[in-house]
């Protein structure tokens, strides 16, 4: 953003299949894909941390307060509460329909709840 030039400082060519959010986190640039990946591009780094969903497409990605998890939504009408360190799997959420429209689930205030509409 602060470059004169609008000539690209780095092209992220990694995904597969279409990309359907990307967002910050901290010092990282995430993305998720169609392809069945969330990918944290560490901007300082230069490394990438990138955790697999079977090739089930994911459609977002929503970090908790401290960043150490994440929900992801997929397709597949499961969210996802993944480690965004270790990329463990820490709880799979069914019971929502994915079907014609998407709706991003939020962590309530204290955390202890998430909530998504179907």
């Amino acid at each position: 953003m602060k470059a004169p030039s609008r000539v690209p400082i780095q092209i992220l060519m990694e995904a597969q299949d279409s990309v359907s959010e990307v967002s910050t986190n901290g010092p990282f640039i995430v993305t998720s894909s169609v392809d069945g990946h969330v990918r944290q591009y560490d901007i300082r780094k230069g490394q990438i941390l990138e955790d697999s969903f079977d090739a089930v497409p994911v459609l977002s990605v929503q970090y908790n307060r401290d960043r150490r998890c994440y929900l992801a939504t997929c397709l597949d009408s499961t969210l996802r509460l993944v480690d965004s360190t270790t990329g463990t799997l820490l709880n799979r959420y069914v019971g929502h329909e994915n079907v014609e429209y998407q709706i991003r689930p939020a962590f309530c205030t204290a955390e202890g709840i998430i909530m998504c509409g179907s």
